[in-house]
């Protein structure tokens, strides 16, 4: 006896599956189909030279404020003034602003400036704190996409806490060019970057102090 034939929308789920066996996941999940990124970390300058004497002071390193896009693992870039991306198969080692306290940290640390200082309550009392608000941290890729430039700019607040006094704020920028358009040369120059606004701010720091 003769088998049933199949009907018509049986044979039009068929060949819908057929045509789609050849077309690949419907839905990409996350990692598939590309390489793991590259992670990359700020490294502070271990010869940080300042110009002051070490302060008997204990600063709290607050958590940087940054816009939201910039707050993520993401490198930014900007192929154009109006807009924002990120750079493809690299990205930092920890959220930006985790990553930017802990350099200034061990920056400030390196030095040797200050008596203490710290990201993280400490028992004994904590007199001044350091409150930033990044404003600029990524790598412009016009008018020259060969050499980006990094940019980075800090507004920086010194804060004593007992009583609660604002000592001084200032601005740092800076503006440097990458070697070349890689990831390796990118993040080269986001270090030398952030170590010359480094150099600045302890100097700053130590400027205050004498003056205080």
């Amino acid at each position: 006896m003769a088998g049933k034939l199949p009907s018509l929308s049986h044979l039009i789920s068929l060949a819908l599956l057929f045509a789609l066996a050849g077309c690949g996941p419907l839905v990409e999940f996350p990692g598939q189909g590309e390489e793991a990124p590259v992670y990359y970390e700020l490294t502070p300058d271990r010869r940080l030279v300042v110009k002051n004497a070490e302060i008997p002071w204990m600063v709290f390193i607050e958590e940087p404020s940054m816009a939201q896009s910039l707050r993520r693992e993401r490198i930014a870039v900007k192929p154009e003034a109006d807009r924002l991306e990120y750079l493809a198969g690299a990205q930092w080692s920890d959220r930006a602003p985790d990553m930017i306290r802990r350099f200034v940290v061990e920056s400030l640390e390196n030095s040797g400036l200050v008596t203490a200082v710290g990201a993280e309550s400490l028992d004994l009392p904590t007199e001044y704190r350091l409150r930033m608000d990044v404003r600029d941290f990524e790598a412009v890729f016009y008018p020259d996409p060969a050499r980006p430039k990094i940019n980075i700019r800090f507004a920086v607040m010194l804060i004593r806490t007992a009583p609660v006094e604002i000592i001084d704020t200032r601005t740092f920028q800076t503006s440097v060019s990458a070697d070349n358009n890689n990831a390796d040369a990118i993040v080269s120059a986001f270090n030398r970057s952030m170590n010359s606004i480094m150099g600045d701010v302890t100097d700053w720091i130590g400027a205050l102090q004498n003056a205080s």
